[in-house]
């Protein structure tokens, strides 16, 4: 089926929000029932344990490789640094950062403009590739409640598969927004007052 390069419609998000905010964990309870890899941390290996029943992959702050390939609507295999490539055929690809959407894909390898004497600064094909595929999203604090706000939508794929992308999109939003109505952020504040005495 890898090889017939058969589509599937992918819900790929992109939730930029402050530390300390619970993005990550409402993700990851919007996910919950899938087999979710997590990816986070840093250093390599980010893949090595993707297997192809992997339905969702949750990147927290880290940068990705293979986006183009990772984030399309079809079947594809992703390097392990151990013997075999497996193939990532899971339908949610979920980053939580505290950059830019534009920050996050030059950090990770995705070169967003170019620049000409002629025409100054131009996003470039690949940014356009990349915008296209994902919900791009942001926390937000409403009436004392943080919620996920959809800066821009995908609209990659036919006109039905936007349209179920779309309903994909409102399930996990939902399911989201449910976990960061209760989440209360842990104090980390220390007193340091009496470091000296």
């Amino acid at each position: 089926r890898a090889k017939e390069r058969q589509d599937l419609n992918r819900l790929c998000v992109f939730i930029q929000g402050a530390p300390n905010t619970g993005k990550t964990y409402a993700a990851g309870e919007a996910l919950r029932g899938m087999k979710v890899l997590r990816v986070g941390g840093g250093g390599t290996g980010k893949f090595d344990n993707l297997s192809p029943s992997t339905e969702a992959i949750l990147i927290d702050d880290d940068t990705a490789p293979n986006l183009l390939n990772m984030t399309d609507n079809y079947m594809c295999q992703t390097y392990r640094r151990s013997s075999g490539n497996p193939y990532w055929c899971g339908r949610y690809y979920i980053v939580t950062s505290n950059l830019t959407f534009r920050e996050w894909l030059d950090n990770s390898g995705i070169h967003v403009c170019t620049w000409s004497e002629v025409n100054g600064e131009k996003d470039t094909e690949h940014y356009k590739a990349m915008r296209s595929r994902f919900y791009i999203c942001h926390i937000e604090n409403q009436d004392g409640k943080n919620r996920l706000i959809c800066d821009s939508p995908s609209t990659r794929g036919s006109y039905e598969a936007q349209m179920e992308r779309k309903e994909n999109f409102k399930t996990f939003r939902d399911k989201f927004n449910a976990t960061m109505a209760g989440y209360q952020p842990k104090s980390i504040r220390v007193d340091y007052s009496d470091i000296n005495d």
